[in-house]
């Protein structure tokens, strides 16, 4: 093995040069060998493809206490940001808005963030963590970039959080409905992709990723890293569970699980 200054951290879809990467599963990933990457991992078979590697009884526990050490996050104490109270909402002076867009009251709009021009913020919307492009709206109630729901099963309470360190991306020509949550991916993001309409009441857990001209009605409940393909409908109400994958031009009814 070689040695390194640890920089990033990597997943499964993004290798980084000089990071970790946490394995829960054997896996030969042959594009690590070009790579300054140590891996972290549970499975003792993961020794026979890699000689950066420590083998941990916990993976889940590794991961908390070598993110907390490595990054700053919200979940911890002492977390800062620093807010200009502007026409009734708060927003960091470490976010970049552009001029042209509209900000309703009651808004905080942290640290981390990106908006671009002609996008609409309505009343009582909280950003964080998030690239947002142009002409998008988010309408009333809505959060976007807050924390996923990671943890272990085993490890219950808030103690035990996964820290999640990622971003959300909103491109171009997006609609968010009111009252809809957008958690920030894990590692790497969250994706809506262009021209997307998302009706009220909508969850979308870490990690999704959802390609252009979706259109989603209201009460869906889509559960973390799922790929939604383009040109897909959502009827209202629909259930997804967790890193499935949706094809393209797909209708899917309401209620459907």
């Amino acid at each position: 093995s070689i040695n390194f200054k640890i920089e990033n951290i990597s997943s499964l879809s993004k290798l980084r040069n000089n990071s970790i990467i946490f394995l829960e599963k054997e896996i030969n990933i042959d594009e690590i060998s070009s790579k300054n990457i140590h891996i972290i991992t549970n499975i003792k078979e993961n020794k026979r493809y890699y000689d950066n590697i420590t083998i941990v009884k916990s993976l889940n526990n590794a991961y908390n206490i070598i993110l907390n050490e490595l990054y700053f996050h919200e979940d911890q104490q002492g977390y800062f940001d620093d807010y200009n109270y502007v026409n009734g909402s708060y927003l960091s002076k470490y976010c970049k808005i552009n001029d042209n867009v509209v900000i309703g009251k009651n808004c905080v709009i942290s640290r981390g963030v990106e908006i671009g021009k002609n996008s609409i913020v309505k009343n009582n919307v909280v950003i964080k963590n998030s690239l947002i492009g142009k002409n998008v709206i988010i309408n009333d109630n809505s959060s976007i970039g807050t924390n996923g729901f990671g943890f272990s099963l085993k490890n219950r309470g808030s103690l035990f959080l996964n820290p999640q360190i990622g971003i959300v991306i909103i491109q171009d020509n997006v609609n968010v409905g009111s009252c809809c949550t957008i958690d920030r991916g894990k590692i790497d993001f969250t994706f809506i992709g262009k021209n997307s309409m998302i009706d009220n009441m909508v969850h979308i857990a870490h990690n999704v990723v959802i390609n252009e001209n979706a259109c989603i009605a209201a009460q869906t409940g889509i559960s973390g890293s799922v790929t939604i393909g383009k040109n897909v409908t959502i009827g209202g109400q629909v259930g997804f569970a967790g890193h499935i994958n949706i094809g393209e031009n797909v209708v899917i009814a309401a209620k459907s699980g």
